[in-house]
């Protein structure tokens, strides 16, 4: 531990630690040298006094028992220094709380000091917030922030502002008072300019030479007296309220209101003001009348005179017109105006308005048009412009009867004045709300005329009381109906005996209607121009039943039933019979309810059945099924429309489906022509030609356009038009190609016949239609490029294959080995192949159950001069019989034809001298080697790395070369993929998908899921063909850069998405892929590689 020293009883400049405690009482006059670190707690029960400059306490909190802090101690005569607290504030100026000793007052704000001297200076004053404020006088000469509450006089020569409340017992005056509060005095609230408060304002009497604004509630003891605006939520007082602008107030309370036009009036929107008496008090107006009222809407509005005196007449009455029509007028143009306020009938033509109902209107008269054939265009009208030889006449809605508002025009009624028909007749308005002006008819029909009310057949009247005249023996009164009696027969020569509860007629029975518990009808018939009811059964034996409406609980009729409508609860009974309507239709299951309609066959209960709780048509089933509108049961068939081209619908319409016999196939109706039922394909078929340079024109395998072909000559793409031309079968070049030259004709077709598939990865994929067992395949089934492609694969291979004959060829496809069966064999044979290789010089044998194997075998020794072939020497241990060992030598090789004998390596002596020439183009150098001649052969060469005809190619030090054309078959490229220059019309950004534009060229595809999408623009591809061509570069085939949009899976199908991008679509049609995708894309736009192919 650190070593501790007392000399001259001072403990010197040693640290005193933890492990060091001073002994008690152990210092008693000395000192503390220097500093004093002590690592534990401190504790002193006794006073503390610190002499020094400063005391600095670095702890995080400081707990002071003390209730009262005395600062400023030992300050003795006149008081010069400033008392409180500094509290720093990082990069902010500090806070300080002081008693400002020059100013004799508290002050709040912030300063720059520290509190390191005895004043402090502050740089601005801050706002001081509290509950409430109690003090016995505030009189400032500036403003006051804070609430305020003062026992006698609150009284400031500029503002007095608090954030919640103002109270005093004696006077509040300043110049602006304001709070966020209430204030409240006993006595007198005076400002020069303005008192506000957010909250209660209450004084003996209030006086501002502004105004008041309070959104509480405004009292005063007695008088309230401003200049300006009186703004408050209520106001009252005891007095009287007097201003000389406006008074504002939710509630104003006053025993005087008074001005010279006082006007009490609402700020905000749809605010309201309301009259409150209390107990059993009124509103006074000193018998004067109250104007200006509204249309009333609610049970408690008040109402006009004449809204009352409509109401009481159950009519909206209007303005009386001078005269109505009687027809529609004759060839007008309506304007709407503003939803009906300002719209117009205007005259076709010029001339002037023609008489109405025999009345000649002048400009400003009222007339009711209610005949136009467009009857939203009746309504009463103004005469705006008369018409004459130069101007067409002009009617425009009345304001009354405009729509504005819309509760207006149904009820309307108006009285005509004038007219040779119309004269003195009132007319309604019939239409029901709602109402919209240019679109609700607006109907009137008669509602009175003065004197027109006459007693017809029947009908006796007195005075304005009509009655029906009865005899009291057939007929009475009861009730209010007319009524035959009980006891009453009626007979006539067509009519038996009817009374009680039946009717039984032998002729013929006729009426307006006929309603009855139970009716039969033994002969004859029931004739009705309107309605037959029966509460129980309606029979007929004979007769017929004709009626409007036929309503009966069960009906039963031999004859024919005639009616608009027919209504059983219990059921129709129709046998053998036909139902004759002379309407236009026959209605089942009219009331929509879920009742089933259904037609009996010979052996089938549903031939024929409406379900109408799923709307179904049902024909062979009762069952129906979710989403199928049509439902044909049953294992038959069913028979569609058959026909030839030309007897197609003269107007189709999308949907229609038929059979047509010219082209043997179904087709439908889409929308703009007829389609035949299947899969369309876009074929690629590909000719080859040899040039002779002589011959221009060739004949191809199908009908083409330039358009629809490619041809390249010696791999060399030829431009359409310019280099060739195609008219139906026949492809003509300006100029005939050379000999050697080979031409390749691409064919681009569409087809339902699949003669060719192809893609980039060497497969392909058919399919069996559904239903189908096998595909069947017409003509040739060949490979695109001959020993490139495998017919199965390691997983997907061919159970069985039918085969006449097998042909295998050579390494360099000049011959052919066959297998083939006999001609004839007696039974199936069936050989299964050895499941190893044997060993050199075994055979294949047969163990009878054709199980092959490998075994040793005898051979003949014949001779074979067979010209110019090449033999490998064997070696055999006899010259004659059968050979069991045979051995071969395959590094020595003899022709007999040329008599050479090949060997790897040769050692030994020669005979004869071994030569060696060296021939061919660049190559020159010959040696012969012998017993004595040169031993090393030296072979000299014209390679050179530039582009000269007859040398042989040399890469430079860099690997590079400069060439002409190159005529070659690629293995392997640096780069993805094999690429075509095509014409476009502008340039076209890498990985942009287009489409074939016409012309030759390409363009950006704007179409989604486009057929007659080209494919991809290379980014950079491996082989580019056609180079020199002007254009962009069309990735023919392999991997390249593609924009996409929307989520991608790796392995989707690619097709165009309309905007220059791929999109995935894994149900696509046949020639719209452009490729597949190798990696996936999470959405939105980007770009990814694709496997380039057009499918």
């Amino acid at each position: 531990m650190a070593i501790t020293r007392i000399k001259n009883n001072q403990i010197t400049d040693a640290t005193i630690n933890a492990g060091t405690k001073l002994v008690d009482a152990s210092i008693t006059a000395g000192k503390l040298a220097a500093d004093l670190n002590y690592a534990s707690n401190l504790t002193i029960t006794g006073n503390l006094n610190v002499v020094g400059a400063s005391t600095t306490l670095d702890t995080v909190n400081t707990i002071i028992e003390d209730p009262i802090l005395l600062l400023g101690k030992d300050q003795t005569g006149v008081a010069a220094y400033d008392l409180g607290f500094v509290g720093e504030r990082g990069d902010s100026a500090n806070a300080v709380f002081i008693w400002k000793e020059s100013a004799d007052e508290f002050q709040a704000g912030t300063t720059t000091g520290i509190g390191d001297g005895t004043t402090v200076t502050l740089a601005g004053f801050a706002d001081f917030q509290a509950a409430g404020m109690t003090m016995t006088t505030l009189a400032p000469s500036g403003n006051v922030t804070t609430a305020l509450n003062a026992t006698s006089t609150i009284a400031a020569g500029s503002s007095i502002t608090a954030v919640t409340t103002i109270t005093a017992t004696g006077n509040v005056a300043g110049g602006n008072i304001t709070t966020a509060g209430a204030m409240e005095a006993t006595g007198l609230i005076s400002s020069g300019t303005t008192i506000t408060a957010t909250g209660n304002v209450a004084g003996g009497n209030i006086t501002t030479a502004g105004a008041m604004e309070a959104t509480g509630l405004i009292t005063a003891g007695t008088t309230i007296i401003a200049t300006g605006n009186i703004t408050g939520g209520n106001i009252g007082t005891a007095g009287q309220v007097t201003a000389t602008a406006n008074v504002n107030g939710g509630n104003i309370i006053s025993e005087v209101f008074n001005g010279a036009a006082p006007t009490l009036g609402a700020t905000g929107t749809d605010s309201s003001v309301t009259l409150a008496p209390t107990g059993t008090g009124t509103v006074a107006v000193s018998s004067k009348r109250i104007t200006g009222l509204a249309t009333p809407t609610a049970d408690a509005d008040a109402a006009t005179k004449a809204y009352v005196d409509s109401v009481a007449e159950g009519l909206d009455i209007k303005e009386s017109c001078v005269a109505a029509t009687t027809a529609a007028l004759a060839a007008v143009t309506y304007d709407n105006g503003a939803s009906g306020v300002g719209a117009t009938l205007t005259a076709d033509a010029v001339g002037a308005l023609a008489a109405v109902d025999g009345v000649t209107l002048i400009a400003t008269e009222r007339v009711l048009i209610k005949d136009q054939a467009a009857a939203l265009q009746n309504g009463i009208y103004l005469v705006t412009t008369v018409g004459s030889g130069a101007a067409a006449f002009v009617l425009t809605r009345a304001g009354d009867m405009d729509g504005s508002p819309a509760s207006e025009i149904p009820g309307a009624f108006t009285f005509i004045e004038e007219g040779t028909t119309q004269a003195d007749n009132g007319f309604v308005c019939t239409t029901n709300a709602p109402v919209t002006m240019g679109t609700t008819a607006i109907n009137w029909s008669q509602f009175s005329g003065a004197g027109q009310i006459t007693a017809g057949d029947g009908l006796a009247k007195a005075g304005d009381v009509l009655s029906v005249n009865v005899d009291d023996v057939t007929t009475a009164i009861i009730g209010d109906a007319v009524t035959v009696k009980v006891s009453a027969n009626l007979t006539t020569p067509n009519i038996g005996v009817a009374n009680g509860d039946s009717l039984t007629a032998t002729g013929t029975v006729s009426g307006a209607t006929i309603t009855d518990g139970t009716a039969t009808i033994t002969s004859g018939a029931i004739a009705s121009v309107t309605t037959i009811t029966a509460s129980g059964n309606l029979t007929t034996g004979a007769g017929n039943i004709v009626g409007g409406n036929i309503t009966t609980a069960i009906m039963a009729a031999t004859g024919a039933v005639s009616g608009s409508t027919l209504t059983s609860t219990s059921g129709i009974t129709i046998s053998a019979n036909d139902i004759d309507s002379s309407g236009s239709a026959i209605t089942v299951n009219q009331a929509s309810a879920d009742l089933d309609f259904v037609v009996e066959g010979g052996t089938d209960a549903n031939l024929f059945r409406t379900d109408a709780g799923t709307d179904t048509v049902l024909i062979g089933t009762a069952t129906a099924t979710t989403g199928a509108i049509l439902k044909v049961g049953g294992t038959d068939s069913q028979m569609i429309p058959v026909g030839t081209s030309a007897q197609r619908p003269g107007t189709p319409a999308t949907g229609m489906i038929r059979f047509n016999t010219t082209v043997d196939a179904f087709e439908f109706y889409d929308a703009d022509s007829w389609t035949t039922a299947g899969s369309d394909f876009t074929v690629i078929a590909t000719q080859v030609f040899n040039g002779d340079n002589s011959t221009v024109a060739f004949t191809l395998g199908s009908s083409q356009t330039t358009a629809s072909c490619i041809v390249s000559i010696n791999g060399v793409v030829q431009l359409p038009t310019t280099a060739y031309a195609v008219s139906t079968t026949t492809l003509t070049f300006t100029e005939a190609p050379l000999s050697g030259d080979v031409i390749e004709v691409r064919q681009i077709t569409t087809t339902q016949t699949i003669t060719y598939i192809s893609n980039s990865a060497q497969t392909a994929s058919i399919e069996a239609i559904d239903g189908v067992a096998t595909v069947e395949i017409v003509g040739d089934l060949n490979p695109k490029v001959t020993g490139t492609q495998d017919l199965g694969s390691a997983t997907k291979v061919w159970t069985q294959a039918n085969i006449d004959t097998a042909i295998f060829y050579d390494g360099d496809r000049s011959n052919t080995v066959s297998l083939s069966a006999p001609t004839t064999v007696a039974s199936n044979v069936a050989f299964v192949l050895p499941g190893a290789d044997g060993t050199s010089g075994q055979a294949i044998v047969t163990d009878a159950a054709g199980n092959l194997s490998f075994a040793a075998a005898g051979a003949t020794i014949t001779s074979d001069t067979t010209t110019n072939t090449n033999f490998l020497l064997y070696f055999a241990s006899t010259t004659t019989g059968a050979l069991t060992a045979v051995k071969q030598d395959s590094g020595l090789i003899y022709n007999p034809s040329t008599g050479l004998l090949s060997a790897g390596a040769l050692t030994g002596t020669l005979t004869n001298a071994l030569t060696m020439a060296v021939a061919g183009t660049g190559l020159s150098g010959s040696a012969s080697y012998n017993n004595s001649g040169a031993a090393t052969f030296t072979v000299t060469s014209n390679a050179t790395n530039l582009n000269t005809a007859s040398t042989i190619v040399a890469r430079d030090g860099s690997g590079n070369f400069t060439a002409g054309v190159i005529t070659a078959t690629a293995t392997a490229a640096r780069y993805a993929d094999l690429a075509e220059k095509y014409a476009s019309d502008g340039d076209i950004e890498a990985g942009t998908v287009v489409h074939f534009a016409g012309e030759g060229k390409v363009a950006e595809c704007d179409t989604a899921n486009h057929r007659g999408v080209a494919g991809i623009i290379s980014t950079d591809p491996a082989y580019l063909m056609n180079s020199d061509q002007d254009g962009v570069a069309l990735a023919i085939a392999g991997r390249v850069p593609c924009k996409v949009t929307g989520a991608v899976n790796a392995g989707d199908l690619m097709v165009s998405a309309g905007n220059g991008m791929a999109m995935a679509n894994n149900e696509a049609a046949m020639g719209t892929v452009i490729g597949k995708a190798i990696e996936a894309h999470e959405g939105g736009d980007g770009v990814i590689e694709v496997l380039a192919l057009m499918m």
